[in-house]
């Protein structure tokens, strides 16, 4: 589900992250979300290519757009196309007989029941809006939130006061 989410905010050009600010503010070179999802733990990241100026604009958009997944329903019509491309990217990615490899040696490894694509693909199918919904507000939170900026950055304390979705 969390990578359905992630998807949902950064997982293409027609991603809500990329539409907003890349296209609508014209704020960063690029934006993306993705999910480290691992077999006790993991994280939702966002990563973006922005001008300092923009900097602390760009971070409240994002915030905002956690908290829009937090109190709004998905659409139907976003969650398919999010599923449809998850989909397609899972089956896309295993044409490669390493790629086939890989994707069955690392279950094999981490959970000893290697499954078919096409279950995952399932799986894939059954995620619902209100799964969304659930997993926006348990990982949402200003206590999970951190931020790592790269470049000059004088005024750490305006970046503090702006990292919170409550």
């Amino acid at each position: 589900v969390a990578g359905a989410m992630a998807n949902i905010l950064g997982g293409g050009m027609s991603s809500r992250l990329w539409t907003s600010i890349r296209e609508e503010m014209g704020a960063a070179y690029y934006v993306y979300c993705n999910t480290d999802e691992l077999t006790d733990t993991g994280y939702l990241f966002v990563h973006a290519g922005v001008e300092n100026s923009q900097l602390v604009a760009v971070i409240r958009k994002i915030l905002d757009e956690f908290k829009r997944l937090k109190t709004e329903t998905v659409s139907e019509e976003e969650l398919q196309k999010t599923k449809d491309q998850m989909i397609g990217h899972l089956m896309l990615g295993l044409e490669t007989s390493d790629a086939v490899a890989f994707f069955y040696g690392m279950q094999e490894l981490l959970t000893k029941t290697p499954i078919n694509p096409d279950v995952v693909a399932e799986k894939i199918r059954k995620i619902t809006a209100s799964d969304i919904q659930a997993v926006a507000n348990e990982i949402f939170q200003n206590s999970k939130l951190n931020l790592a900026v790269i470049g000059p950055l004088k005024n750490e304390t305006k970046l503090k006061s702006v990292l919170k979705i409550d």
